[in-house]
């Protein structure tokens, strides 16, 4: 699908769902007190779609989430255009796939993959987009008592999480996914870039 039109879409339904979605949560939080982390994490959701260089920042992010929780069953939600790159990352244990080719294949198959999220029962739902706002609805909708993101000014998606990483546009990328999973519970730890997977030719 053309990607002008995917973010029109998003802009426009991303931001009504947002908006609605928050506010359920606001009169939630004024019945009970707010979700939260309750001991160590046993399935955690991670979720990029857009962006083959962000996703080759996020492997050292991959690793330190899977340093911090060696037991967890970690799993990415992304594009299927990403898969080729992502299949043999060994700190991730599976994928969520989303086929972006048409606006029909990406509502069904972001159905097909919320209802198998829920099904799993996650602990946390990361999400590293920093302007999508499907992202954020899909962690905010995904049953996880906690839910981290960025919280991008002008884009209404901050209140879809529990704890937000304010979104700093004139910090790389790299420091600020590394944010996102420490604000996740990951480590200070520092920054080391990974190379891509290399799969052997047949």
């Amino acid at each position: 699908m053309n990607l002008g039109f995917a973010k029109w879409i998003d802009r426009w339904a991303g931001r009504a769902s947002c908006a609605l979605l928050s506010g359920c949560r606001t009169l939630r939080e004024m019945i009970a007190s707010r979700d939260g982390l309750v001991g160590e994490p046993r399935r955690i959701l991670l979720i990029k779609f857009w962006g083959l260089g962000n996703l080759v920042l996020l492997l050292p992010v991959f690793r330190a989430l899977r340093r911090r929780y060696p037991s967890a069953r970690i799993e990415l939600l992304t594009l299927s255009r990403n898969r080729d790159l992502l299949e043999g990352v060994e700190d991730l244990d599976g994928l969520h796939l989303v086929d972006d080719r048409s606006l029909p294949s990406i509502l069904w198959t972001l159905l097909r993959a919320l209802l198998r999220v829920r099904r799993s029962r996650p602990d946390i739902a990361v999400d590293f987009e920093q302007f999508a706002r499907a992202s954020a609805v899909f962690a905010f909708l995904s049953g996880a008592p906690h839910t981290v993101g960025l919280d991008t000014p002008g884009q209404g998606r901050g209140r879809m999480f529990h704890a937000r990483v304010a979104y700093d546009d004139g910090r790389h990328m790299s420091a600020t996914f590394l944010d996102i999973a420490r604000a996740a519970g990951a480590g200070e730890e520092r920054y080391e870039p990974l190379p891509p997977p290399v799969f052997e030719a047949d």
